[in-house]
């Protein structure tokens, strides 16, 4: 069992804004971002500025997570498909050196199979099953301003910022919105933080206008 949680545990998962590692305490111990800008998104002032306030569910991780290996998944099928066609084959093939041989495929096709699959499964496991610090911060209650100017985000250990030309990349997906800030480091907003069509609409329209 003990063996089963570390390799649960060794499958790092990705992390969101408000790890102690991307801050630094500023005046009066008040926690500010490393890239702190002059045009600060929450002093801003712009006319298209949208506030949210919500919390991250298991289910909103997972897919994050998932969405960033998706290759895994893909791996899986295609090595579960290719093991069972293998297997199929074998036993339809006469005893000899080529159902050796496809044997050993499948025990091949099988490992690459468990590897793939054992992942993904890690995955789960620690956002859904095992109590997982990580998982714990990434559900605390954050809030946001996005504006013209860029994100501000919130929790009880301070502010962190970012302007939008610190953002690397914003990708869309049928769960939400991912706003990459570093390479295993993403704002994470699902659809249905957005309190209104109004204001996922203003949050298209500056996504559009931080592109050009």
């Amino acid at each position: 069992m003990t063996g089963l949680l570390n390799f649960v545990r060794a499958r790092k998962l990705r992390i969101l804004p408000f790890s102690n590692s991307d801050l630094h305490t500023g005046k009066n111990g008040e926690y500010m971002d490393d890239k702190f800008k002059e045009s600060d998104p929450e002093d801003s002032g712009a006319s298209m500025t949208i506030n949210l306030s919500y919390s991250l569910t298991r289910s909103d991780l997972f897919w994050y997570n998932i969405y960033f290996v998706k290759w895994l998944v893909i791996g899986a099928v295609v090595f579960f498909t290719l093991a069972i066609t293998a297997f199929v084959i074998a036993l339809k093939t006469p005893s000899g050196d080529l159902k050796t041989t496809i044997i050993w495929a499948v025990m091949g096709f099988g490992v690459g199979f468990s590897i793939c699959a054992g992942s993904v499964a890690a995955i789960l496991l620690q956002i859904f099953f095992v109590n997982n610090e990580t998982v714990n911060k990434a559900m605390t209650r954050r809030s946001y301003i996005i504006n013209s100017a860029g994100i501000a985000v919130f929790n009880e250990q301070g502010k962190i910022t970012r302007t939008w030309k610190d953002i690397k990349s914003i990708i869309k997906t049928r769960h939400g919105y991912y706003i990459k800030t570093g390479d295993k480091i993403a704002i994470v907003i699902p659809r249905q933080a957005f309190a209104s069509q109004s204001d996922l609409e203003i949050f298209k329209e500056l996504v559009k206008l931080a592109k050009t």
